[in-house]
């Protein structure tokens, strides 16, 4: 993962992939932490709306914790942003 001030290196291993609706995998970031937490990815059809769910389990100290629910919630507010984008390229090009 790349930041405007420094790369931020992950580890995992893929431990579930049931497409199209769910993924699981163990996560370790470098120099941060050795605990290896987990996250899972589920998407549900809401009626032709897509809801994702992330869920990040076993930290290792409320800290952390704090830290990435907010690095998280940033990546998925860009990802809203990104997928508003297209959805408006789309409908204009309609």
């Amino acid at each position: 993962m790349k930041s405007p001030r420094q790369d931020h290196d992950h580890t995992g291993s893929y431990l579930e992939l049931a497409r199209p609706s769910k993924l699981r995998f163990t996560w370790n970031t470098k120099g941060v932490d050795t605990t290896e937490t987990l996250i899972t990815v589920a998407l549900k059809d809401r009626g032709g709306i897509t809801e994702l769910t992330l869920t990040h389990e076993r930290f290792p100290s409320p800290e952390l914790l704090a830290r990435y629910k907010g690095g998280w919630s940033r990546i998925a507010d860009l990802l809203a942003d990104h997928l508003e984008q297209r959805k408006s390229k789309s409908h204009a090009r309609a």
